[in-house]
């Protein structure tokens, strides 16, 4: 309780306050006098006779004093102290207006409890005294019974000369000197911000302060002052002041201005959606165009911007969708296929080529890679050990496992960039919440980045406060609406699914910055899917790139029918190893053979409803390839739960798919994103899963799915198509959805309807969303028994980008590799190749031009791995189902 309502409190709060003083004789002040009041004592000054009696002043929790090492037992005693601190100015040629001691003041969350607030000081002080070897008296005073009951603030008293072990000894010049006192303070301002900010990360309080002005951090607002006693009494009092009407005005202002920031915020992102409209529909429209212009070089330009690489095949199924006369798609492909900047892909030295690319697919490629490499040599990004092992001591890590706490400490080294390649169920996100809270705790600005509205959507839940999708951030770059600096950190989740372009662009912009840049995904998962992609398995394959690797499993419980087994099946499955994988979920009769596609439905049905039956705490949600399978499956699954009585009345809704009945109790998921930032930014966002709690006419109220045990996010929307008007209706139920959407999800028990259209990836996520049980329903008519799921899926492995797969091979078509076409140099080699013991050699980065004898030194040893099989069909010998490599057709 006392934790969650801290982190609710802070979300909204802003503070920091850290201001110096001198307390001088001119002024009439003495540091006795200031000593006395602060730590209400009773001292009598010997240089003046007066006695100063505060013993009564009511609100000194904690006094304390902190000296050099070696000094004389009598820094310890308050009264001795500052009296020589007077006694050591009585010999000073200036000794009439000689400055006797400073003072900072400094202002704490009231969220901090009283132990915080001493460990935060304390430091504070301890920082004084190493840095200029002072003596240093701090008190925390409580609010003023007549104030705000928030204001907890400390007074730290420092001498104005070092102790020595012989006593005081010179002046501490640097911060008496105007050449040199502003740059001193800075750093002092600067330090307490860095000490305030950890013990928030240290104590779960979501707030970040910053030391800096308004106008140095690039924000237009108005700067209010620090009241004072006098002013603040005059307030407290119902009289106006100065500096309170100063600051209302300041903060009048600065509503205003965060008023016509919001309005600049919903045009842009009004124009933002609207261009991204238009693009697609231009997408779409100009490969329409290129493929009628019959022209080889626009239709090989078309092909090449959404894959990096194509074969022969996809390249006629393309030019069928808008050419109908054989012969003439015949002639285009030849025309294509003898293009010069064609470059062929092998997978061996001497073998036939499988795929195809260009040379502007490969030097986009290379600028990406270049910026990469650029950013791993930007060493000045490295958190200190100390902060990294207070993150590590709070309770909400103590389950890390080795290989979490190695990615940790590797993403939070100097390098300007990190890999944190996680295979399904590695826990990502665990490791992810302790590399952004160690940044956190030194001051860093930590942005999250993912290119779906859903991933960010868990980001957020996760306790990012600052996210943004890659478009939105990108854009906002472009238009000046948001800048990086050497203090931002960038953690982009599911990177691999990022397109080319946006991988680029946000590495380029970040090596510009001087950004950190940290990459967290898997290349063996879904890659883009409207655009080329597949840099990030490139950008992990360059050797000298920081990459940790997680492939412990923990996603699947322990209380998992044979967990272990299952567990190394998520492995199997990253490996390509998909028989042995399909062979454990076999063995555990997860796998139901059906004769069509609807019996397969009708069997998922069935089983859903019976784990409902038996299990009806769990979460449960069914995988399809296709949305017209998502479809058909929501249908008969609500109809499991209607069943059961467990909705409402129906109400009819029409969404963008058409008018579907939905009731109080039913699971529903948005399939698209609100027009509004607000509105996306409270859930409103493709692939977001939640259960409906009320509908009042048009009016639908969801609960979005939290984490497990807690209570998920409430939203209400609108249903309509004027989205500018705040409607919503892009939605459909949520009992089943894609694998796409899917991505990233985790239920207890999951459900996998098989196309047997499926590639590598999609099989792959598919089967690894589950916690406790997986049930694969697979088709003889959509995939026959005595055919190899791997020749299914066309392909012996995943090509995701011509230069990052680690395994290809340039070659001109229909000869062995030679020298490319083109003089373009990619990093790294396209070609990661092994010695004949299995150990990996040190890679030759490839020009284009290389001679054809380097091209022969790199090759792979090892075959490509299958992609998906079958285990046998249960009643037939498993002698008979061979496993057979894909042909082409």
């Amino acid at each position: 309780m006392r934790a969650a309502s801290r982190r609710e409190a802070m979300e909204t709060s802003s503070h920091y306050h850290c201001s110096a003083s001198t307390i001088t004789r001119g002024q009439g002040r003495g540091i006795v006098a200031a000593a006395a009041y602060r730590a209400g004592q009773r001292i009598t000054d010997l240089r003046t006779g007066l006695r100063h009696d505060y013993t009564r002043k009511h609100g000194v929790l904690h006094s304390e004093i902190v000296a050099p090492a070696g000094a004389p037992p009598w820094a310890y005693d308050r009264a001795a102290l500052w009296n020589q601190a007077e006694r050591a100015e009585d010999a000073s040629t200036r000794h009439a207006t000689a400055k006797t001691g400073r003072e900072f003041r400094l202002a704490f969350a009231h969220q901090l409890t009283a132990e915080e607030r001493i460990v935060c000081a304390r430091e504070f002080a301890q920082y004084l005294v190493d840095t200029y070897g002072v003596v240093v008296d701090f008190s925390i005073h409580a609010p003023d019974k007549d104030g705000d009951q928030r204001n907890f603030h400390a007074h730290v008293l420092t001498s104005t000369r070092v102790m020595t072990d012989a006593g005081f000894g010179g002046k501490v010049r640097v911060l008496d000197s105007p050449k040199t006192s502003g740059k001193h303070i800075e750093a002092i301002r600067a330090k307490w911000a860095e000490i305030e900010n950890a013990a928030y990360v240290r104590a779960g309080i979501d707030l970040h302060v910053d030391h800096r002005s308004y106008e140095r951090r690039g924000e237009e607002k108005d700067a209010t002052v620090h009241l004072g006693p006098k002013a603040s009494g005059l307030e407290r009092h119902g009289h106006g002041s100065a500096r309170g009407d100063r600051n209302r005005a300041a903060r009048e202002a600065n509503a205003e201005r965060e008023a016509l920031k919001a309005e600049r915020a919903r045009l842009g992102e009004q124009m933002k959606a609207e261009e991204a409209a238009r693009q697609r529909r231009a997408e779409a429209k100009a490969e329409r165009a290129a493929m009628r212009t019959h022209d080889p070089a626009i239709i090989l330009d078309a092909i090449t911007e959404q894959r990096s690489t194509f074969t022969e095949g996809e390249l006629r199924a393309r030019l069928g969708r808008t050419i109908s006369d054989q012969a003439e798609r015949d002639r285009i492909v030849r025309a294509v296929m003898r293009r010069p900047e064609l470059v062929g892909l092998a997978e061996a030295r001497g073998g036939k080529i499988v795929r195809y690319t260009t040379m502007k697919v490969l030097r986009h490629e290379a600028a990406g890679l270049a910026a990469a490499a650029s950013l791993t040599r930007d060493r000045r990004h490295g958190v200190s050990a100390r902060t990294r092992t207070a993150v590590m001591e709070r309770g909400q890590f103590g389950s890390i496992s080795p290989e979490q706490y190695a990615a940790y400490t590797s993403a939070t080294g100097p390098e300007g960039l990190a890999v944190v390649a996680g295979e399904a169920g590695t826990g990502k996100s665990y490791t992810m919440a302790a590399i952004r809270q160690a940044y956190e705790a030194e001051g860093n600005r930590v942005v999250g980045l993912s290119f779906t509205n859903k991933v960010i959507q868990d980001l957020k839940r996760d306790g990012f406060g600052e996210v943004r999708t890659i478009t939105g951030a990108l854009q906002d770059l472009a238009k000046g609406r948001a800048g990086w600096n050497g203090r931002t950190v960038l953690m982009v989740d599911e990177a691999a699914m990022l397109s080319t372009r946006d991988m680029v662009n946000l590495l380029t912009h970040a090596h510009e910055a001087r950004a950190k840049v940290v990459l967290v995904g898997d290349d063996k998962q879904l890659a883009s899917a409207f655009q080329r992609g597949g840099l990030f398995g490139a950008i992990r394959a360059q050797d000298q790139t920081p990459v940790s690797e997680l492939s412990e499993v923990r996603r699947i419980k322990d209380a998992a029918p044979d967990a272990v087994q299952q567990r190394g099946a998520f492995n199997a499955m990253h490996e390509g190893r998909f028989r042995e994988a399909l062979g454990t979920f076999d063995a555990l009769g997860s796998i139901h053979w059906c004769g069509t596609r609807e019996d397969a439905r009708e069997a998922l049905a069935m089983q859903y409803a019976k784990d409902v039956a038996e299990r009806p705490g769990h979460r449960r949600f069914a995988f399809t390839h296709s949305n017209a399978d998502a479809l058909a499956v929501n249908q008969a699954l609500r109809a499991v739960h209607r069943q059961r009585g467990e909705l409402g009345v129906d109400h009819l809704l029409r969404s963008n798919e058409g008018l579907f009945a939905f009731a109080t109790g039913d699971r529903i998921q948005f399939t698209g994103s609100a027009y509004h930032k607000t509105a996306r930014e409270a859930g409103l966002a493709n692939g977001v899963v939640g259960s409906i709690r009320t509908i009042e006419g048009a009016r639908v109220t969801v609960e979005l799915d939290g984490k497990k045990g807690e209570p998920g996010r409430m939203l209400s929307f609108a249903v309509g198509d004027d989205a500018q008007a705040g409607q919503f209706n892009a939605f459909r139920h949520g009992y089943a959805g894609t694998v796409y959407k899917g991505q990233g999800a985790t239920v207890d028990d999951a459900y996998r309807l098989h196309s047997g259209t499926e590639r590598a990836a999609t099989s792959y996520v598919g089967a690894t969303r589950h916690a406790e049980n997986l049930h694969l329903f697979v088709s003889r008519e959509a995939l026959p028994a005595n055919t190899s799921w791997n020749a299914q899926q066309a392909g012996s492995r995943r090509w995701t980008s011509a230069s990052g797969s680690g395994r290809s091979l340039p070659t001109r078509r229909g000869r062995k590799p030679t020298r490319p076409v083109g003089s373009v140099t990619t990093s790294p080699p396209m070609s990661v190749m092994c010695s004949s013991n299995g150990r990996r050699r040190k890679p030759t980065p490839p020009s284009l031009t290389n001679s054809p004898a380097r091209w022969a030194a790199q090759r792979r040893t090892a075959p490509p791995r299958s992609s998906y099989p079958l285990p046998c069909h249960p009643h037939r010998p498993r002698r008979r189902m061979a496993l057979r490599r894909a042909t082409a057709r």
